[in-house]
């Protein structure tokens, strides 16, 4: 005895069918909003990294034909001076730590000249004795006016009182390349 429709659906299991159906559209209906949101915003991003790209490339473009633009890369070592100022820089160390209140212990140089192929340099070892906000603070002020300083090294260690230091500090000063007779034009 066959009750119900030609698949064999009970009127039972199409009732259930009914209740469910509105839960399954209603995901269903979530699911393409959700993607089309997805899309529109990876669509939206898209258009703003064209648009970035595009304004990166005029900048670019415009900075190449702009008159007077030299796009190969200057020499740095033309801007260092020919013979290293370590008098000057001495003193103008001195009267840093004077000023920061800490005392220069010792200092030891050791000068390697300049050569066709190489810059030439002064080798220091600086021991400085004070607070940590004076070394830093004397640091920093002789590197900032003499920009042909390296810092290679530095090294703290403290001293009997809690607050005292003692700064290891070494430093380069460059100094330009020997120039022969032909590399001067």
């Amino acid at each position: 005895m066959l009750t119900g429709s030609l698949f064999g659906a009970t009127a039972a299991g199409m009732a259930n069918r009914r209740r469910w159906f509105p839960l399954g559209a209603l995901l269903l209906s979530l699911t393409v909003l959700f993607t089309a949101v997805v899309e529109f915003d990876g669509r939206r991003q898209l258009a703003s990294i064209r648009d970035s790209m595009a304004a990166a490339q005029i900048a670019t473009v415009s900075l190449a034909s702009a008159p007077g633009v030299d796009t190969a890369p200057a020499d740095f070592a033309l801007a260092l001076p020919a013979a290293p100022p370590l008098d000057a820089f001495l003193r103008d160390l001195q009267a840093a730590s004077e000023l920061a209140r800490v005392s220069l212990a010792s200092v030891t140089t050791a000068p390697r000249p300049a050569t066709v192929q190489s810059l030439g340099r002064v080798e220091l070892s600086i021991t400085l004795r004070g607070d940590y906000a004076g070394i830093k603070s004397t640091i920093a002020n002789t590197l900032g006016q003499y920009p042909q300083a390296v810092l290679r090294h530095l090294s703290l260690r403290r001293q009997s009182a809690p607050a005292d230091l003692e700064s290891r500090v070494d430093l380069v000063l460059l100094t330009r390349p020997g120039l022969d007779a032909g590399a001067i034009r």
